[in-house]
């Protein structure tokens, strides 16, 4: 999860080599609201399960993200 994680960041044009498990997604990679929403459509898209807007906005770090996301359930067929 972590590399998947890490690769739609890179396709949302972050620098990989930038974010580790502990990396402030706010402070230190300085993503937004809007940037959030991005990152959950992605996600949602590439790795196929369904994001809680309200619950991703409490995610603090990339680890936290990792986390968060494969506690995930998984999108239906046809969403």
């Amino acid at each position: 999860m972590h590399d998947r994680l890490l690769e739609i960041f890179q396709a949302l044009e972050f620098e990989a080599s930038e974010i580790s498990d502990g990396t402030n997604l706010r402070d230190e990679l300085g993503i937004d609201s809007t940037e959030f929403a991005e990152i959950a459509v992605a996600i949602e898209r590439e790795l196929l399960v369904v994001v809680n807007d309200d619950e991703l906005n409490q995610v603090k770090t990339f680890g936290d993200l990792v986390q968060f996301v494969s506690s995930a359930p998984p999108a239906k067929q046809g969403d």
